[in-house]
């Protein structure tokens, strides 16, 4: 070709021009860039990395019209890239969850695959390393995502467990999981200061940390299962003065013994609700059914409060 000038070498820039004006850039992962100018050209080349584009020129030189496409398809980045960027992701969400290599492997990469957003693949990963879910439903929820959902149902999945927690009503809609119905009772007891909420997270609020006292969870199945440590009440003068036991839990029953030094009367009330399934997080606690409660006014010495759980949680403290 003639008024063309043409140097090559690695690292090099190399220019190749022709009159008509239109250009067609190739890079090779060598490090060298290519560029090609020609009238109908098409300039492709090969490599780690290609990136090629083709034109074409009007024939009455206006602008060029492109009739090619562009592809990117860099080893390890793109879609790829994205994919195993995502896996490693959720693999670093179920570190710790007591799922088997296997399924975490399982889970891993079909949730990469997916067309999940990261809030949705985020809210299953979550919910399977939190202590919202029996070790039954973490199994099952893991078993079904690594035997193949559809996108529909991984996304009906993750509404399900955007809370952490799977109750009945969503087993029962996720009819594509191996798991039978929970019918444990699962139940919550405090010991606060002043009057009950009935309706907790609603406009009653709730317990704060200056009126909680002591508060102990539990099941039908395992009884007491988490019980807090003391009174930890930020209220100091309240702190001072009250001393409790642990909650116990016997014959569908919940009890505490308090024991209050001298000054004024304090206003107490042991309160228990049934709670959607295990764990605690301020959603689940806005779900929790109020069940009964016992409020009175002490002096000084040592009394003893008895509220009712659920029925069917008459199992003893762990």
């Amino acid at each position: 070709m003639s008024g063309t000038t043409a140097t090559e070498s690695a690292g090099t820039d190399t220019t190749a021009t022709e009159p008509t004006g239109t250009d067609t850039t190739a890079t090779e992962s060598t490090g060298t860039d290519t560029t090609a100018t020609s009238g109908t050209a098409t300039e492709t080349t090969t490599g780690t990395t290609t990136q090629t584009t083709a034109t074409t020129t009007a024939a009455d030189g206006n602008d060029a019209a492109t009739d090619g496409s562009t592809t990117n398809e860099t080893a390890g980045a793109g879609s790829e890239g994205d994919r195993a960027a995502n896996e490693q992701a959720v693999r670093d969400g179920l570190a710790g969850s007591g799922l088997s290599d296997e399924q975490v492997d399982g889970v891993a990469s079909a949730l990469a695959a997916s067309g999940l957003s990261t809030d949705e693949r985020s809210a299953i990963t979550d919910a399977l390393a939190g202590d919202g879910l029996t070790d039954e439903a973490r199994g099952a929820v893991a078993d079904a995502i690594a035997g193949g959902l559809s996108d529909d149902e991984l996304v009906a999945l993750s509404e399900a467990l955007d809370d952490g927690v799977l109750t009945n009503a969503e087993r029962e809609t996720l009819g594509f999981l191996d798991l039978a119905p929970d019918d444990a009772a699962y139940y919550q007891v405090d010991l606060v200061t002043g009057e009950p909420i009935e309706e907790l997270r609603s406009d009653e609020g709730y317990y704060t940390p200056d009126r909680l006292l002591r508060f102990a969870h539990g099941d039908t199945d395992d009884g007491v299962t988490r019980v807090s440590d003391g009174e930890f009440v930020e209220n100091d003068s309240v702190a001072e003065r009250i001393e409790s036991e642990d909650i116990t839990v016997e014959n569908g029953t919940a009890t505490v013994t308090v024991s209050v030094s001298e000054g004024e009367p304090v206003d107490l009330t042991l309160a228990s609700y049934e709670k959607v399934g295990p764990g605690w997080s301020p959603e689940t606690e806005a779900k929790q059914t109020f069940v009964d409660s016992e409020t009175r006014t002490l002096a000084s010495g040592t009394h003893t409060f008895t509220v009712d759980l659920p029925d069917g949680a008459d199992g003893s403290a762990a």
